[in-house]
């Protein structure tokens, strides 16, 4: 199934008191206020561990690079973490061009990603 450059579905999920957001489509400027705001109403509700598995990411532009980012200090600031896990080698070329690797735990799986928080 293609989403196209303008749709983006999110699923969501919970595991050992883990969220895990699971995008499908492309990040791009079109689309990020979408998760954006699963961000922004999962924080509000309190959840301070957050997995974001890239498995179905098509696509991701430096909007997308720039919500990773706001993602983990917001989280940090409040004794929380953030995960990031499934990214193609494309998707992962890209977050080590913009050098934001380093700062991020990148796992090559969601489980991987879970258990290390």
């Amino acid at each position: 199934m293609s989403l196209g450059a303008n749709k983006l579905d999110i699923k969501k999920s919970e595991k050992d008191g883990i969220t895990v957001l699971a995008p499908e489509g492309e990040l791009n400027l079109n689309t990020i206020a979408r998760l954006r705001a699963e961000f922004d109403a999962l924080y509000g509700k309190g959840v301070r561990k957050m997995v974001v598995d890239f498995d179905k990411v098509t696509y991701i532009d430096s909007t997308g690079l720039a919500l990773m980012i706001e993602m983990l200090q917001r989280l940090g600031q409040n004794n929380g973490s953030l995960a990031l896990a499934n990214m193609g080698d494309k998707i992962k070329y890209l977050f080590e061009a913009a050098k934001i690797d380093m700062m991020l735990s990148i796992f090559e799986n969601r489980n991987d990603a879970i258990a290390s928080m």
